[in-house]
């Protein structure tokens, strides 16, 4: 019933009352009969593709929240079937705590994917992959978090088991494809964040391609999120300085992750006109928001090459400058006078 409603609405939304008259036949005049309106509400909203909300207030939004609350229940059905049971409270607590559907659907099909992946073997494994990679960027972050958590830590499967399982299969040959570099990438991220997974390092030294080196850079990622380790933030900061590819991968990785570059585009391109304005805004708010041991991989690796890249930070050096002087003078923030010295070093910086 609320799925016909949904979709029944849903052709209304954005389509003018005359489109809607013309799809069953019927004239303006037929149109005034049924409805009771008056002819000049009529004739404003005829060719008004908003009409809709003008004559029911809220309209847009009901039919929006129905449609969400559709595709999560949907979702949480292939998961049902996968045979991994969903903590539905805690599915719910994401929906009220901001994550929206559009986030969290993906998210909940990747974990259906993955325990399906534990019985159906190499088949089931690359659809896993392909639902890991439609959940990359930082919207999806929470979502895709809570898939690898236990529900009383707030995951949103009552045992995760199977989908950690299922993640570390995913860690044989990686192919150059960007479906299965950033699909086993994440899988790998969220085990050693959660799992304190145990891999051999993808080093990416001496080039090997943007597999090794986004493997690498998430497994840098996740030694931070899991245990705060510097000395892995060190050791990827001098493998920067000497392999092309993975200074272009951390680009990469951190614009796409912000939705300044397209996921699927990895050829080394000119910085866009406006500059990448989602990517530092986000290193900004880390930089501000984060823990000392993020906030160290931020002022020794990621800024310094984005202002390498993108000389304007995306048209907030000034703030950038601000706050990396102020960590400098508290002290204790490696890389951060390195940050304002950098700056100070560029043209047009006062």
């Amino acid at each position: 019933m609320i799925g016909g409603m949904s979709d029944a609405a849903d052709s209304a939304v954005g389509c003018s009352l005359g489109d809607l008259a013309a799809r069953v036949g019927w004239s303006s005049s037929d149109v005034l009969v049924v409805s009771g309106v008056s002819k000049s509400s009529l004739a404003r909203w005829w060719s008004d593709p908003d009409w809709l909300e003008h004559a029911v207030p809220g309209v847009r939004e009901y039919v929006s929240g129905q449609a969400d609350r559709l595709a999560v229940s949907r979702a949480v059905g292939v998961c049902d079937s996968a045979q991994v049971e969903v903590a539905a409270e805690n599915v719910h607590g994401l929906l009220g705590a901001g994550v929206s559907a559009r986030e969290l659907v993906p998210a909940l099909l990747a974990g259906a994917a993955l325990a399906q992946a534990a019985s159906v073997g190499s088949a089931g494994e690359q659809a896993a992959v392909s639902a890991l990679s439609r959940c990359w960027g930082a919207p999806a972050e929470r979502a895709v978090d809570a898939l690898f958590v236990p529900a009383d830590c707030g995951g949103v499967f009552v045992d995760p088991t199977v989908v950690a399982e299922s993640a570390q299969r995913l860690q044989g040959r990686c192919g150059e494809g960007i479906v299965d570099v950033v699909g086993r990438g994440i899988a790998l991220h969220k085990l050693i964040k959660h799992f304190e997974f145990d891999a051999a390092t993808p080093t990416g030294a001496g080039g090997g391609g943007l597999a090794r080196a986004f493997r690498y850079r998430s497994s840098v990622i996740g030694r931070i999120f899991a245990d705060g380790d510097e000395d892995a933030v060190r050791a990827y900061r001098l493998r920067l300085l000497g392999d092309p590819v993975l200074r272009w991968n951390e680009v990469w990785s951190l614009a796409t992750y912000a939705g300044d570059f397209v996921r699927d585009d990895v050829v080394r391109r000119p910085v866009p006109a406006a500059g990448l304005v989602r990517t530092a805004g986000r290193l900004l708010d880390d930089l501000v928001h984060g823990d000392d041991s993020y906030r160290t991989y931020l002022l020794t690796c990621a800024v310094p090459l984005l202002l390498s890249y993108d000389p304007t930070f995306g048209e907030q050096r000034d703030r950038l400058n601000t706050v990396a002087t102020g960590l400098a003078e508290t002290g204790g923030h490696e890389g951060a006078a390195a940050v304002v010295k950098q700056i100070r070093g560029m043209p047009g910086t006062v």
